[in-house]
Formats: structure tokens, C-alpha cells, sequence
């Protein structure tokens, strides 16, 4: 399995319009130029339009567990689909569920062949998550998230913890660590420390140069 590099666009002023479609052509590049899957999490309204101008796998940042029908203000599974997503982020620090959320939106994620890259803040919470039936599932410190001090640097027995609970029950599924994470050397001890990527976003939201910062990023991780 290749490394992952998931990028989380969120709602930064680059996240769309033209400086969104120029992150995704430089992930493009990069995810052609190494050894490393990226993934791209995008806004709602940019789905359509960056899956259909790249080769990269495009997920939305949330979905909602609706069934299709009345329901005014949602995003449903069908509808990422449609606009040409391959998946999408559960439960990010920023946009907390209900563990009974978590798993429906898995199920519904499932039920149109689209993935699920489930996140938590713990170690435990992660392992806890990991048995929902997530596909992928990413450990995050939400007071390391923007801080610029990487997981992998203030706090890497999380990321060993992390590490050891999941595989300890003996889910094999791609293990991803994030939060403050913003150049080659976070993303290598990430990975010497037993991590399969990196979820990660103002390192490159906030880049001047979208291709420079990403291939780093992805070198650190081979």
C-alpha cells in the first residue's frame, strides 16, 4: 500500500475558485512523480469541479445520513457521488458526530460504494472508530491542529498508542496521524513511527507554492 497524503482543503480562501483547481493539478503532479496516494477534501461546491479536472480521488469533508427525500440544507452520499467524490471525512474536530452518526454515515457511505476516512482525537476514540467499519481512520489532537507543532515532534507516543490499540484489534485498515504537521520531517517520523500518512491542510492552504510544499511533504513519506 502506497503511503497516503490526504489534504483538507476546509474553508480556507484558496480552498476554491482557481487556487483550488492549481492545489489539485500540483497533487496531481506529485501523486505522479512519487510514491504516494494523495486524497483531497474538498468543499461541497467544488467536488464537480476538481474531480473533473484531475486524476486524483476527490472526498467531501462531511456527509450527512439522510436518506434521498425530504430534507432541506443536506449533503447526502448519492449527492458526493454524483458530483464525482470517491468518499468522504467523518467526524473531524471541526465537525464532530454522535458515535451512532459515525456509523450510519459509514453504512450510507458503503451503501453507494464511496469510502470513509473517519477521524477522533485520541488514541482510543480512534481505535474505538476503527471498528465501525471505517476504510481509513486518521488520530488527531485538536489542540495541535494549526499550531504548527506537529503530532509526530510534541506528542508521538499518540501516534505509537494509536498504532498499537488498532492493530491490537486486529483491524487492518490504513492508519493516518494529523495536526500541525507542515514539512518533510513531520511527515517522515510519522511514518518511521508506524503511521501509513498524514492528514493535513494549512501547510499547503497557506503555501505560495502549491507544487514545492506539496512534493515535500510527499518525499517525507517515502
Amino acid at each position: 500500500m502506497k503511503p497516503l497524503l490526504v489534504i483538507n482543503f476546509k474553508i480556507y480562501e484558496t480552498s476554491f475558485g482557481e487556487n483550488a483547481i492549481a492545489i489539485a493539478k500540483a497533487s496531481e503532479k506529485v501523486e505522479k512523480e512519487t510514491n504516494v496516494k494523495v486524497i483531497l477534501a474538498v468543499p461541497f461546491t467544488e467536488i464537480y469541479r476538481i474531480s473533473s479536472s484531475t486524476s486524483v480521488d476527490i472526498f467531501a469533508q462531511h456527509v450527512d445520513t439522510l436518506q434521498p427525500g425530504a430534507g432541506t440544507g443536506y449533503t447526502i452520499a448519492e449527492m458526493i457521488k454524483e458530483a464525482g467524490a470517491k468518499g468522504s471525512i467523518l467526524n473531524h474536530s471541526e465537525h464532530r458526530l454522535r458515535v451512532d452518526e459515525i456509523e450510519e454515515a459509514i453504512k450510507r457511505l458503503k451503501q453507494n460504494n464511496l469510502k470513509s476516512l473517519v477521524c477522533a482525537n485520541t488514541p482510543s476514540a480512534t481505535a474505538s472508530v476503527s471498528l465501525l467499519g471505517s476504510d481509513i481512520v486518521a488520530m488527531e489532537p485538536p489542540e495541535l491542529i494549526g499550531s504548527g507543532i506537529s503530532v509526530s515532534k510534541a506528542k508521538p507516543e499518540l501516534i505509537t498508542q494509536t498504532i498499537s490499540k488498532v492493530k491490537a484489534l486486529n483491524v487492518k485498515i490504513p492508519i493516518l496521524v494529523g495536526a500541525g504537521i507542515t514539512n518533510k520531517e513531520d511527515c517522515k517520523k510519522s511514518i518511521e513511527l508506524g503511521a501509513d500518512g498524514v492528514l493535513l491542510s494549512s501547510v499547503v492552504m497557506k503555501s505560495k507554492d502549491f507544487y514545492k510544499t506539496i512534493l515535500d511533504l510527499a518525499e517525507g513519506l517515502t
